[in-house]
């Protein structure tokens, strides 16, 4: 059992790198939209093809149902990158892993709203100790310099990706993982680009530089990490493998504090402690419907930049 858990660590620090090749791509002229773009692009150059394969060789039945709700969740994961990468150009790296990570919190209370899942006294404590740490990663700002900077984007990006792991984990009940993935990647190219077209963003005239930094965000932090912790899913338990990728927060953090030169204060420690606390607390506990809780993981290990 040693492999599934060296295919898990190295996801998880593939995927930790995803912010740190938005930053470089930033700092070569391209924005947000623009590089989630790219990184759909790139990545389903190599899924779309290796999708098809192996569905030529497999025999499930997918409804029209799932389909459906896997075109939805292609376009909530565009614009979910959309906002996520802008954030990442405005705010420093870790705040914004740190806010995106509530998101697993968010998809309870949908499933509470919409799937009449009623939420555990411990899904309510660890609601309460991640949003103390939003509200200390934040701060006090005005809503409009809140929503100017990186903080507000990212918590509506936050918003955007529950939604598309609350409906993931529906259409994994109609459809394969295969036809998912294929599905997803192609709807969320196609979201991006009319995002930039309509935005009148630039899709070329880059630095080296930055087409660098898009390659090993596709290559690295979309197909590789999502390869490698989806592997580790099919020997690990889900529980423990969306623990595991908690830690892409704190890496990123740490990884960016040379790189950048970032400076994390005292109450962003504490805040993200909170928050990692929050999602932590919540993800140790027993669930009651395992299948929901694999489905949310393969879906977090796929699109987590």
């Amino acid at each position: 059992m040693l492999r599934p858990w060296i295919a898990l660590i190295t996801g998880v620090c593939l995927i930790s790198w995803s912010p740190l090749f938005v930053k470089w791509a930033g700092l070569g002229g391209v924005p947000g939209p623009v590089s989630a773009y790219y990184r759909m692009l790139i990545a389903g150059v190599l899924i779309v093809p290796w999708a098809l394969r192996k569905q030529r060789k497999q025999s499930a039945e997918s409804s029209r149902r799932g389909y459906v709700t896997a075109i939805s969740c292609g376009a909530l994961l565009a614009f979910d990158l959309a906002l996520w990468n802008t954030a990442l150009l405005r705010s420093p790296a870790a705040d914004v892993a740190l806010l995106v990570n509530n998101a697993p919190l968010w998809v309870g209370l949908m499933g509470w709203w919409f799937g009449h899942e009623k939420p555990t006294s411990r899904y309510w404590l660890g609601l309460c100790f991640s949003l103390a740490g939003v509200w200390a990663l934040v701060g006090c700002a005005v809503p409009s310099s809140l929503f100017a900077g990186g903080a507000g984007l990212a918590s509506m990006s936050a918003c955007l990706y529950a939604g598309y792991l609350f409906l993931a984990q529906r259409a994994r009940v109609h459809i394969d993982t295969v036809a998912f993935v294929t599905i997803v990647t192609v709807v969320g190219s196609g979201c991006l680009l009319a995002v930039c077209l309509a935005s009148d963003l630039p899709l070329t005239g880059f630095t080296a530089r930055a087409w660098l930094a898009m390659c090993g965000l596709g290559l690295l932090g979309h197909f590789a990490g999502w390869l490698a912790t989806s592997y580790a899913l099919g020997y690990i338990r889900a529980s423990k493998v969306s623990v595991v990728l908690l830690a892409q927060a704190p890496i990123t953090a740490i990884l960016a504090i040379p790189l950048f030169g970032e400076v994390i204060s005292p109450p962003q420690v504490a805040g993200g402690a909170l928050v990692l606390a929050g999602v932590l607390f919540v993800s140790m506990a027993r669930d009651s419907n395992p299948g929901r809780l694999q489905s949310a993981s393969e879906s977090r290990a796929f699109v987590e930049s």
